[in-house]
């Protein structure tokens, strides 16, 4: 997925911008770009960096670089960069001579986006990160499956994938949930999707009747209420198979999960 990030102090234009993502996410090329969070405080930004659990996502900053505020648009991206090194940064601005401050920052902003915002530009821009975007995802690169759907097919790394389900309203077809709160289908059957999967990495295993888990996502195992609390916060049932059980005591048993 590609994650969208906007920080202006103006809101109309994060509304301009808004309403020019969800144009593009319409267009059945542009399917897998998500608008994570818009904000005319750096501060709500820096705190969404800080607490993210999920670094190797793909994400684009578009930040206004006078915020009249003390964190400038050039300081949020420094901060970003540190915590998101991989992230890429479009910077928003009325005006055109910001080389020198963004050079000596080490920032190497993606692109620049002179106000007043032109829309077919923005999107060529955006749509050159999608591309390239797509390339990182699928080349050379094991650990990224490609989930298909309706006639949509879709990118995942297989770390971010948190737990599935079967998907009781469409037969054939399981639901993924992943570790920024997606939700994708794929047409497979569940024990099929599990072997598929293990034999890229060996640490999902059938949790419950419905569901599959990947270990390295639960935080919690409550044996008494037969219950698991995944890293999303949500809570899935447990098996009542002992072998089950003990899979994931010996797995805990290296890893820094909680069991009661």
């Amino acid at each position: 997925m590609l994650n969208i990030i906007i920080c202006d102090d103006n809101s109309k234009t994060i509304d301009i911008l808004d309403m020019w993502i969800k144009s593009l996410v319409l267009d059945k090329e542009y399917l897998d770009i998500r608008l994570v969070l818009k904000a005319t405080q750096p501060q709500k930004i820096i705190d969404y960096v800080n607490t993210s659990t999920a670094s190797n996502m793909f994400y684009v900053f578009l930040l206004d670089v006078d915020l009249k505020n003390s964190i400038n648009g050039i300081m949020l991206a420094e901060h970003i960069k540190k915590k998101l090194t991989h992230a890429k940064v479009i910077f928003i601005t009325a005006h055109s001579h910001l080389g020198m401050e963004v050079v000596n920052k080490h920032i190497e902003p993606f692109a620049y986006l002179i106000k007043p915002l032109k829309e077919e530009l923005f999107k060529l821009h955006l749509d050159s990160l999608y591309q390239y975007y797509l390339k990182t995802c699928t080349q050379n690169n094991d650990e990224v499956l490609s989930l298909s759907a309706f006639g949509r097919t879709y990118p995942i790394n297989i770390h971010d994938i948190v737990y599935i389900e079967i998907d009781s309203s469409h037969e054939g077809y399981v639901i993924v949930h992943s570790i920024n709160g997606d939700i994708q289908h794929h047409k497979s059957s569940l024990s099929k999707f599990m072997k598929e999967l293990n034999s890229i990495v060996p640490t999902f295993i059938p949790t419950y009747k419905s569901y599959i888990t990947n270990l390295k996502h639960i935080t919690v195992v409550n044996t008494l209420d037969r219950t698991i609390t995944l890293c999303t916060g949500q809570t899935i049932n447990l098996s009542r198979d002992k072998a089950i059980q003990h899979q994931i005591e010996a797995y805990i048993a290296n890893h820094h999960t909680t069991l009661y």
